[in-house]
């Protein structure tokens, strides 16, 4: 396996040389490599994430760590280290700012491991939520001391979201066995055949999502920055690409709706008839996108979400016995009676899973965070005017559709996932916007 991934890897590198020739790759490039916090800090949560592991069995506080959670023990260590070293060079605590909503949040669910079912376990993913808070106000400080801007920011993450699609496609073409693996539905009734990545190891979710949004940064370039439409192609063919082999249901709604939206605020009538004259293709082809969007379910099936509404429906009765504090931190939720044909390790769902977990009382901080960096994005957008200079505005407002979109079937904010520190990231953006 490891020959794989050197195969992969090296086959990889020849392609993001080659990419590089290309002026604004190359500067997508040199913005993520320019705040050495930035970078080590982007490059040390991906690592977490995304490095292949293996099989990672469900936490017993009497079984060994493994590798995965040893490493991310260590990584964590280096990033409180490096954290509480600048704190004591910098003052990074802001007197105002939406970040410590969220740190309410944190210190709820390190209060639920009082009656959390697993106290170690709540402690510890709580401890996590309390570095990226961190960190995430290291960055902000950056920003303030003039070191690193929007435009490195998104950049950066634009290049990862490159990095990741396109390996992961490299990994299918050469390796289509190992990439390819059957997933069935929750309640087990069908296989489909899905795409993950094999290095980084990228869940076909996380990589219909990384591909939705390369997509919408294609075609954003596409349709309103004319001199850099070659790239634009790129990215937007990658990431199409990406959305094909992952079958993500969501993403591919997501990256839809995001769409729709970026061409109704385009003011060129000759984009907005070509999108209608699309649609008669979608009635010609209704069969075909029926077939590929079913995965092969029939319509109950798909009105279930594949399953998950038979969790959900349990996880709302927890809620309404537990309304207030909910069950415990991230272990609160695993202990309801859920028997499904796979490891049950999430509900699925942000929102259902925090409310399950910290209560109305906690949720409510973490869902105003997010829903409050969406409209501080959008009433940044309704200000400002399409040009190059206001392009990570739109960027920002597209990856947050997408990933709350994403959230609605999958947990992504409420734990340490990509998304939340995504989101983080275009929070602190948009403090220096505001400012």
């Amino acid at each position: 396996m490891i020959t794989h991934y050197l195969i992969i890897l090296s086959v990889g590198i020849v392609f993001m040389i080659i990419l590089d020739n290309l002026k604004l790759i190359k500067n997508f490039r040199k913005s993520f490599y320019h705040n050495k916090q930035f970078f080590w800090s982007t490059v040390l949560i991906s690592l977490m994430l995304f490095i292949p592991y293996g099989d990672v069995a469900l936490y017993d506080a009497d079984s060994d760590l493994g590798a995965s959670r040893i490493f991310r023990l260590f990584g964590f260590g280096l990033l409180l280290g490096y954290t509480l070293h600048y704190i004591a060079r910098y003052n990074i605590f802001p007197k105002k700012s939406l970040l410590y909503v969220f740190l309410i949040y944190v210190f709820i669910c390190f209060f639920s491991a009082s009656y959390s079912p697993n106290w170690i376990e709540t402690v510890w993913k709580s401890f996590e939520l309390l570095v990226l808070f961190l960190l995430a106000l290291l960055l902000k400080n950056e920003i303030k001391l003039k070191k690193i801007n929007e435009h490195m920011i998104f950049s950066g993450i634009t290049y990862l979201l490159l990095i990741g699609v396109l390996f992961s496609l490299i990994g299918y073409l050469i390796f289509p066995n190992e990439a390819l693996q059957f997933t069935s539905d929750f309640e087990g009734d069908i296989e489909h055949k899905s795409v993950w990545g094999i290095i980084p190891s990228i869940n076909p979710n996380s990589l219909g999502q990384f591909s939705a949004m390369l997509s919408f940064v294609g075609f954003y370039y596409f349709l309103y920055l004319r001199k850099i439409k070659t790239e634009g192609v790129i990215f937007l063919i990658i990431g199409l690409a990406g959305q094909l082999i992952a079958y993500s249901r969501t993403s591919i709604f997501a990256f839809a709706i995001i769409i729709i939206f970026l061409i109704i605020q385009k003011k060129n009538l000759v984009y907005k008839f070509l999108a209608l004259c699309s649609l008669p293709l979608i009635y010609i082809f209704e069969s075909q996108l029926f077939q590929y969007i079913s995965r092969g379910q029939d319509a109950h099936q798909l009105s279930s979400m594949s399953g998950r509404t038979y969790m959900w429906q349990i996880g709302w009765e927890s809620i309404l016995e537990n309304p207030i504090l909910g069950l415990g931190y991230y272990s609160g939720h695993k202990t309801l009676d859920i028997n499904i044909e796979m490891a049950f390790s999430s509900l699925d769902s942000t929102y259902l899973e925090t409310l399950v977990d910290v209560g109305v009382v906690g949720s409510f901080f973490l869902f105003f965070f997010i829903f409050k960096a969406l409209y501080n994005n959008y009433r940044l957008l309704k200000i400002s005017v399409i040009r190059k200079q206001s392009m990570w505005i739109w960027v920002a407002f597209g990856y947050l559709v997408i990933m709350i979109i994403r959230s609605l079937s999958g947990p992504t904010f409420q734990v340490f996932h990509i998304d939340l520190y995504f989101l983080l990231l275009i929070v602190i953006s948009q403090e220096l916007r505001n400012k």
